[in-house]
């Protein structure tokens, strides 16, 4: 199972990566993958509703790259 991370900083990969270990039987031989992703938010979301925004625009630009990964 691919897993992408919507960032390539080592500390947030390697947390998934811990995470998903403790959950062996969900994650049959996961890859995790750190995945650069361009945000319009600037420094730290200031409450939850910037924090899910954030987070939402994010999932869409990483589905919007590896979808034109696999069309190459």
């Amino acid at each position: 199972m691919k897993i992408n991370v919507g960032s390539q900083d080592k500390t947030k990969v390697q947390a998934v990566k811990e995470a998903v270990e403790l959950y062996p039987d969900l994650f049959k031989q996961p890859e995790i993958i750190g995945v650069d992703v361009v945000t319009d938010v600037l420094g730290h979301p200031k409450n939850l509703k910037e924090s899910i925004g954030g987070g939402r625009l994010k999932e869409q630009r990483i589905h919007l790259k590896i979808a034109s990964l696999v069309l190459v």
